[in-house]
């Protein structure tokens, strides 16, 4: 008895020691799963991945992943001088961005996650909400018979930078268009004002922060159609499923650490049956539709 009473107090003492000599500044060793590791995000994207960012790190609290929104212009100037070696785009990278990291060959990762679908946004008195996609390019290159104030996020975004490639232009010369400061400004500026065209990601108006969520519902949704012969069709997660929408974008988390770090587990997150049920829950189309169990019970 008291020779387990002495390896019992001699255990606990060892146990004490140990946790005052430990430095409580010294950070965790990053891995898959723990550690500290920072991630760029277009900022257009934050509504999806807020809600991916809080479900990892309430199943994995010894992972500290820091999310730094920006534009994607200014996103990419961090990403490819290899700043921070991980990030969320609308888009893939081309060869040409690539080559910092091919150069120093550094294994480049990706995994497409999400689509995700440019809405475009009106007053909620403005009934003209049926545009082919060839109405929508003329009122933004600045067709005088159809005049709106295009509002969009701000000059550096991916959408600035989809609607350029959308429209086959270099600059807006339309006088009538906008860059604001972010989505939220966007909605803001449509809400107010009848005679505005706003464009955004669709995961804003689906998943919007609580403070727009009522501004949410007071606009209302063009309905797109490519070409003649075909029908008009808003982004709901169906038509997109079933690729009848024209203006979608795909979304993808590259990272470049080279190592088996954090950014690799959140990647993984991504892509794994958890993290593909929060896109699908957010309104989103997941890249793989997360199967659906049904039991039948015999009465």
């Amino acid at each position: 008895m008291h020779k387990f009473s002495f390896l019992f107090f001699s255990l606990f003492f060892y146990l004490i020691l140990s946790s005052c000599n430990r430095n409580p500044n010294k950070l965790e060793e990053e891995s898959i799963l723990t550690g500290s590791t920072t991630i760029l995000v277009d900022e257009s994207l934050f509504p999806i991945i807020d809600d991916e960012w809080i479900v990892f790190s309430s199943l994995y609290p010894r992972a500290h992943i820091k999310m730094v929104y920006k534009p994607e212009r200014t996103l990419l100037s961090d990403f490819l001088n290899g700043r921070i070696k991980t990030a969320i785009l609308s888009r893939k990278l081309s060869h040409q961005e690539e080559l910092f990291y091919i150069n120093r060959k550094i294994k480049i990762r990706f995994n497409r996650f999400a689509s995700d679908a440019v809405a475009i946004v009106i007053h909620k008195n403005n009934q003209d909400t049926l545009m082919s996609t060839q109405q929508l390019k003329d009122i933004i290159l600045g067709d005088k018979k159809q005049s709106y104030d295009i509002v969009f996020d701000n000059a550096n975004s991916s959408i600035t930078r989809y609607l350029l490639e959308f429209c086959g232009i270099n600059k807006f010369k339309n006088k009538n268009v906008y860059a604001l400061k972010n989505n939220a400004e966007v909605i803001k500026y449509v809400v107010k004002h009848e005679k505005a065209l706003g464009i955004l990601g669709v995961n804003w108006l689906k998943q919007p922060t609580p403070a727009l969520s009522e501004m949410v519902n007071n606009l209302n949704v063009v309905a797109l159609k490519p070409s003649t012969n075909q029908m008009f069709t808003k982004p709901t997660q169906t038509i997109l499923a079933e690729g009848r929408y024209p203006l979608v974008r795909e979304l993808y988390i590259y990272n470049c650490q080279g190592k088996a770090g954090l950014g690799l587990g959140f990647a993984s997150f991504l892509v794994s049956d958890r993290g593909q049920r929060i896109v699908l829950k957010s309104g989103l189309l997941p890249d793989k539709i997360p199967p659906r169990e049904i039991h039948v019970r015999k009465y």
